[in-house]
């Protein structure tokens, strides 16, 4: 899985709430403020992609 994928632990807001969790993303190299959509796969764990709003 490590060849593919990457888990990062996150700390994101949500409705004016800090969360956080773990993600597992294709994109190895995520920065500070990207913009992700999260898939929920389970307790806190999340599937990411990166997404840009328009």
């Amino acid at each position: 899985m490590s060849f593919r994928y990457a888990i990062y632990e996150i700390e994101y807001t949500f409705n004016e709430r800090t969360k956080n969790g773990l993600i597992i993303s294709r994109d190895k190299y995520l920065e500070e403020d990207t913009n992700i959509k999260l898939y929920e796969i389970g307790h806190k764990l999340y599937f990411a992609t990166t997404y840009n709003p328009k």
